[in-house]
């Protein structure tokens, strides 16, 4: 039942929020946020931006009173879009915050949104299903980049197909329709001038800029160029994305020009993600198929996939001399993969200097 009395002070709200999380058929949200949806100008909703992202057990108390108010049932993916009307009714509960001297960023972004000229949703995630729409998988990859999740933690199944792929003026879709039809005006370049910045067409792809939803200052990561990381990278606390040659720094892992990590299928490799281990170091055109420890290094020019054969020069004398399938070393620490003689294999190494 929605409640209607509005609370006079701030133990009124948290004697209300604490009485609608009682009730037998309240449960917190995995995720919540309030945002403005992003469209071209055919109207193909390309993006929410969601400035304020609520993770597991973060403000509860404004979850449950928005899940009362809009009327959310606890289960799946909820998209509520929210009137003018519905933003002033639900700012009344906050008033006895705003004398109090404290940061509240949920309601910052409620008042935002009253003279906002985008559409606003209220999006809850409750179970960690399969990607349904846009505003529900453009919030998990908002929780991934803010790291309020570690990559394979959330369901993001076929997540790429709920996106349109459009083009990107800064943070600005431009839809096909558009450009065949030459619809890219005056107006719409204005538009990238009214946010302080003009960017150029520079990039065409499902996902928007890392740098233009992610505050990367307070994220404590470098990017150098914008169009090489997209929302829903997971950058940790010292991250260096360098120019021209790709290559990554993260606190002792390194990915040097031209490797890359797969994204193996279920059917190739397991339904567990791929992972890697710190202080590991990717040479240059080295290819990842399987999770690595830590203190792990791969040669140049090696294509480590789950089938590729290895010959063992460990310590182990399980496994010492023997020839097997890179899976079978799924998870090894402090080894580096070299190729030598055509052969590629596994000697022990003490690398502990990072990268």
């Amino acid at each position: 039942m929605t409640t209607t009395v509005i609370p006079k002070s701030v133990q009124d709200f948290n004697e209300l929020v604490s009485g609608l999380k009682s009730e037998p058929t309240y449960r917190d949200p995995l995720l919540f946020a309030v945002g403005g949806k992003v469209f071209t100008e055919n109207r193909i909703l390309a993006s929410v931006r969601f400035p304020v992202v609520n993770g597991p057990g973060q403000n509860t108390g404004t979850a449950a009173l928005l899940m009362n108010i809009l009327g959310i049932t606890p289960q799946g993916v909820q998209n509520v879009n929210l009137s003018v009307e519905k933003l002033e009714y639900i700012l009344n509960f906050y008033k006895c915050f705003e004398a109090d001297g404290k940061k509240h960023p949920n309601l910052n972004i409620l008042k935002a949104a009253l003279s906002s000229k985008n559409e606003i949703v209220a999006t809850f995630i409750f179970d960690d299903v399969p990607p349904v729409g846009v505003e529900d998988s453009t919030l998990k990859l908002y929780s991934l980049s803010n790291r309020l999740f570690k990559p394979g933690e959330l369901n993001l199944k076929n997540i790429s197909e709920k996106f349109p792929n459009v083009a990107w003026l800064g943070d600005i879709p431009i839809d096909g329709e558009q450009i065949d039809g030459e619809q890219i005006s005056d107006k719409l370049l204005m538009s990238a001038l009214d946010h302080s910045r003009a960017y150029p067409l520079h990039m065409v792809r499902k996902f928007p800029s890392y740098i233009h939803r992610i505050n990367i200052l307070n994220m404590g990561v470098q990017v150098t160029e914008t169009s090489n990381v997209s929302l829903g990278a997971y950058l940790g606390n010292g991250t260096i994305l360098m120019p021209y040659t790709r290559y990554v720094n993260d606190k002792g892992f390194g990915i040097r020009s031209g490797a890359s990590i797969l994204d193996l299928t279920p059917t190739e490799w397991g339904d567990q993600p791929l992972s890697v281990g710190v202080n590991c170091l990717l040479e240059t055109n080295c290819l990842l198929g399987i999770p690595i420890g830590d203190n792990v290094t791969i040669g140049e020019n090696i294509a480590l996939l789950p089938s590729t054969l290895v010959q063992v020069e460990l310590l182990d004398p399980f496994i010492r001399e023997k020839i097997v399938e890179a899976r079978e070393l799924a998870g090894i620490n402090s080894v580096t993969f070299s190729a030598r003689g055509g052969v590629i294999k596994a000697l022990h190494n003490q690398r502990q200097k990072k990268v």
